[in-house]
């Protein structure tokens, strides 16, 4: 292979990309489950599917309708097939695309896939982490409020991303703790997370199979209420979660009662191997909800405590402000200044401080202006009142404040002899690894690549998204698995140092500069630097991609 020093035409992230989809048979996928007639179209669906997955890999932000500009100056044909151009994008062949996708059931073709990519990547189920996320739309889907309308519904609901204004869908997603995603749901805007849950564990079960006794299933606190912790034990899954503090008759609350009056933690130390992370210990015990024993552990943690302290500081310093603007008044009678002071001692004491005060009283005498001459008026008494007060702990609410911002409580139907209390916790804080993949969905070219009228198209757009935070997820496995597997971290940080546990977006920085160049039939990389050439070279490799893969022959 040949090697010159020149500008990119074809950025290598989305080079790789598709490589990646090509290893899953994407294209072959897509039109092996949607209808289509092959003498109508001048493009397959499978291709117009790889454009608008590919897209979200390029540096331009045009929306969905300009799909084909994000193309432009490539080599089309080396990313969707001999013929293809960039103008061959229309705006009216995606959007039928997206119709027919959403036919053959979005959220199933979705799973069907992932659990291809699982296999074709070899890469075990273990723990699942589910949660959800709201995605926010202008317009007003009028449609939705159709009686006979039964599709996904543009709605309002419980906004996390704060927009209570706009009308929303939610998204489920279920991944594994690497944040590969098995599930994904587009959702109504106003599907609660209790609901959702039930929902994702049938899905699961028709899914898995006889598989899913071998994974742990995580959620949040949403997940535990008493039908789905019924229907966990029907399904024979375990699972890890978070008991919310209104549940079973405060049942959170009495564990933390009981563990801090047993007073026996154990300590699991850091989580991370960074040392200033949080420090944490744990107490187990064993409470049955309906017939059923559950493990609960109470999980104390430094940061939330160190959190709790300087929110206690953050208190006494505003009690001992509003304090001294009282105290620095002069009040004219005795009942005005008790007024003040029992006003601003009824207002502190509901929090963690009390505060008491004295009142006393200040004479002093003044002499009318001017020259008093032969009669001069005699001085005026003038009595003036003042407050001091004293602030003092409420030694109690203090400590019972404390445990509560302190502790949380995980519950699980795994014995303590399959599973210790530090590796609940551990399992249970991966849960990150969910939130990780809508942070990257919430980006503005994600955002405008979603404002869509259909709801059925939204759907169909939502699924094709989630294809391309797979491959992400998946090129972030396979860099990390390889890379542990060397002796020494490969120099090819862009500040020279060795790559360490390398992100999704680490990966596509440091591809930002490479690319693939097409001139006259033939390819070959181009890079700026014997360094450029050096750290594609070395990318590749952690990424399992070979260059006969990367089709570079023109």
């Amino acid at each position: 292979m040949k090697r010159r020093d020149t500008t990119i035409q074809t950025p290598m992230a989305i080079v790789l990309a598709k490589t990646y989809l090509a290893k899953l048979g994407f294209t072959d996928f897509i039109n092996r489950h949607v209808t289509w007639d092959r003498k109508q179209v001048n493009l397959t669906p499978g291709q117009l599917a790889l454009s608008v997955v590919l897209s979200t890999f390029t540096a331009n932000r045009h929306p969905l309708s300009r799909i084909g500009q994000r193309f432009h100056g490539m080599d089309t044909e080396l990313l969707f097939g001999k013929g293809v151009t960039s103008s061959d994008f229309s705006d009216d062949a995606i959007a039928r695309t997206l119709d027919k996708i959403h036919e053959a059931g979005s959220a199933h073709l979705f799973s069907q896939l992932a659990l291809s990519a699982f296999t074709t990547f070899d890469i075990p189920l273990g723990n699942l982490h589910a949660d959800t996320s709201s995605h926010a739309f202008f317009g007003e889907y009028e449609g939705c409020e159709d009686p006979a309308y039964e599709g996904m519904d543009v709605t309002y609901g419980f906004s996390k991303e704060h927009r209570p204004d706009l009308k929303q869908i939610m998204i489920g997603n279920v991944v594994n703790s690497d944040g590969i995603p098995l599930v994904h749901q587009a959702l109504n805007g106003n599907t609660a997370d209790c609901t959702w849950n039930g929902q994702v564990i049938g899905t699961l079960s028709d899914l898995l199979g006889e598989r899913l006794k071998d994974i742990v299933y995580i959620a949040d606190a949403k997940l535990v209420t008493e039908p789905n912790l019924r229907l966990l034990h029907q399904k024979g899954l375990s699972f890890i979660s978070r008991v919310p503090d209104n549940f079973c008759a405060k049942l959170a609350a009495q564990a933390k009662k009981d563990a801090y009056a047993a007073n026996a933690w154990t300590t699991f130390g850091s989580m991370a191997e960074d040392k200033k992370q949080a420090e944490y210990e744990g107490y187990s015990q064993v409470h049955y909800l309906g017939r059923e024993p559950m493990r609960l552990l109470v999980v104390k943690s430094s940061a939330a405590r160190d959190g709790f302290l300087a929110r206690l500081e953050k208190e006494r310093s505003e009690l001992a402000r509003s304090a001294h603007e009282v105290e620095r008044q002069h009040f004219a009678c005795e009942p005005d200044a008790l007024a003040a002071a029992e006003t601003l001692r009824k207002k502190g004491s509901k929090g963690l401080f009390r505060l008491s005060y004295t009142l006393s009283d200040t004479t002093t005498w003044k002499r009318p202006p001017g020259n008093p001459g032969k009669n001069p008026k005699p001085p005026v008494e003038i009595v003036t009142w003042q407050v001091r007060f004293t602030i003092t702990e409420n030694t109690e609410a203090i400590q019972a404040a404390k445990e509560q911002a302190q502790s949380f409580v995980l519950v699980t139907n795994i014995p303590s002899d399959k599973l210790d209390d530090r590796e609940l916790l551990w399992r249970y804080k991966k849960q990150h690894v969910v939130e990780a993949g809508f942070r990257w969905l919430r980006q503005p070219s994600m955002a405008s690549a979603i404002f869509l009228k259909k709801p059925e198209r939204i759907e169909a757009l939502m699924m094709l998204i989630h294809v391309a935070l797979m491959v992400r997820a998946l090129m972030q496995q396979q860099a990390r698995l390889r890379l542990g597997a060397m002796a020494e971290a490969p120099r090819i940080e862009l500040n020279g140092q060795g790559l360490k546990s390398p992100t999704a977006d680490k990966i596509l920085v440091l591809l930002l500069n490479q690319g693939v160049i097409t001139d006259r039939g033939e390819r070959y990389y181009g890079t700026t630097s014997d360094k450029d050439f050096e750290r594609v070279q070395v990318l590749m490799k952690l990424l399992g991609v070979t260059e006969d893969e990367l089709q570079m022959e023109g």
